[in-house]
């Protein structure tokens, strides 16, 4: 499309458009050629004679006004040209988490059990962030996004990952209401009570990011029907299986995190978002998954370079234990770069520990905050300059680098206060060898004094 001018902002191409607003690329310009790119929200005009609409959509630029945080696209400017309200946000270059599970399905591949985790976790710290922010005197907002969902989540440059939209979010103290009889939000990643019973807290956001967490490890919808009505029995009635069912790298302690997120019941899933991310940042340092946000991006930009086997290729089964992946189509995934100190893996537990204690905060999942005993002997693994292994862009967990300790040498007995010797077998210390220069020296000399003595006797 032709470049328009609205207002103070040069409008170019489309890129989103909902039931109240079209988003577009536009650019601000100022002074010594300043320029600015944008994500432009305009409201349709078809919308703009609905006084409750308008605001509606003047409520979402305060909202998101507050919002400052790594994790979350920004808001700039709330303005109107004409009938017309726009909102200037934050341009997020980068691909939805939607794209890139779509296309990873085509190819038949799961993204890797680090990078996903990754994913989950700064989503986490967004929500958090969101569900704790207070207004200049201190009050708590309580906002709620209300659709943490695949669509509004962007992988960025850098591989930071951007929760957006922030448009249908509610706030406890904004004084808006929902429209009687309305429930906004995609479907299938709405918790069961507010679906079915119209209850709605914090605790909803968590039970979608449980559900996009099974997704990422399954590679599959987990509550996606054929049509709304289908997918509203799904949330209902199915009976969710861990992640680790279809991917078998999925260890325990993940499947428990996610299981709890994903609880029908609010008051035994994660109460707050921190509780998750701090359990889901503990079990992945200490299995050895931690990957760093360039990994993930470096990891999706090789998915995209390579050629989906079958666009129309079924999704993985979730009733299959196994999933056949299509031999390498082209390039290696990228190598990993060295993550972040991790601690040994410890075998997989069965049991998975009680709810009671997985849904609360850390300090509450711990005694005194602090981690249990492993009972498996886990132990602190010594890297090689202190990095540790590669995370393997396949998602397969390898055990640490051990390297291979030098063989204890012989220390001699009151050589410093505390010495000891080492080993069993006597210590044999071999006489000084002279230096050969210094005892030529000496001959010479001594040759020389012989011959002085000789001369001096003769008559």
């Amino acid at each position: 499309m032709a470049p328009e001018t609205f207002g103070p902002y040069t409008v170019y191409e489309q890129i989103g458009i909902g039931g109240m607003a079209t988003v577009h690329r536009a650019e601000t310009r100022g002074v010594a050629g300043f320029r600015k790119q944008v994500a432009l929200k305009r409201m349709l005009p078809s919308v703009a004679a609905d006084a409750n609409l308008v605001q509606s959509f003047i409520r979402e630029a305060r909202l998101a006004s507050h919002l400052r945080h790594a994790n979350v696209a920004q808001t700039y400017d709330l303005g109107k040209v004409g009938d017309i309200y726009f909102i200037a946000m934050e341009l997020v270059p980068g691909r939805t988490l939607r794209h890139v599970l779509k296309h990873c399905a085509a190819l038949g591949v799961h993204m890797p059990l680090a990078m996903a985790l990754n994913i989950v976790n700064q989503i986490a710290d967004a929500l958090d962030y969101a569900h704790n922010l207070c207004d200049e005197s201190g009050a708590p907002l309580g906002i709620i996004h209300r659709d943490v969902s695949p669509s509004n989540i962007i992988v960025s440059e850098g591989g930071i990952v951007k929760l957006i939209d922030f448009g249908i979010a509610k706030a406890a103290s904004s004084g808006g209401q929902t429209l009687s009889g309305t429930v906004k939000g995609k479907f299938s990643y709405m918790a069961p009570e507010y679906l079915l019973d119209g209850k709605l807290d914090a605790r909803a956001d968590l039970f979608a990011l449980g559900v996009i967490a099974h997704e990422l490890l399954v590679g599959k919808p987990l509550f996606q029907g054929r049509d709304d009505m289908e997918t509203l029995f799904r949330i209902r009635d199915l009976v969710v299986a861990p992640p680790s069912r279809v991917n078998r790298e999925v260890p325990a302690e993940i499947d428990a995190i996610i299981m709890t997120a994903l609880d029908r019941d609010p008051e035994k899933r994660w109460q707050r978002a921190s509780a998750m991310r701090m359990a889901l940042t503990h079990e992945t340092m200490k299995l050895g998954l931690v990957a760093h946000n360039t990994q993930v991006l470096d990891w999706i930009d090789w998915a995209f370079e390579q050629t989906p086997v079958d666009d129309d290729a079924p999704e993985i089964s979730i009733s299959s234990h196994t999933t056949e992946r299509p031999a390498p189509r082209a390039s290696e995934p990228p190598a990993a770069r060295p993550s972040l100190p991790t601690v040994n893996v410890r075998p997989q537990s069965p049991s998975q520990p009680p709810r009671s204690a997985l849904h609360e905060a850390a300090t509450v999942m711990y005694p005194n905050g602090i981690p249990p005993a492993d009972p498996h002997g886990e132990r602190t693994v010594s890297y090689p300059d202190g990095l540790p292994p590669l995370v393997p862009p396949s998602g397969a967990r390898t055990q640490p680098f051990m390297p291979q300790q030098p063989a204890p040498r012989p220390t001699l007995l009151g050589v410093g206060p505390d010495a000891q010797r080492t080993s069993a077998q006597p210590v044999v210390v071999p006489a000084p060898v002279g230096n050969p220069y210094i005892l030529g020296v000496l001959v010479l000399i001594a040759a020389g004094a012989a011959a002085a003595v000789v001369y001096f006797a003769m008559p």
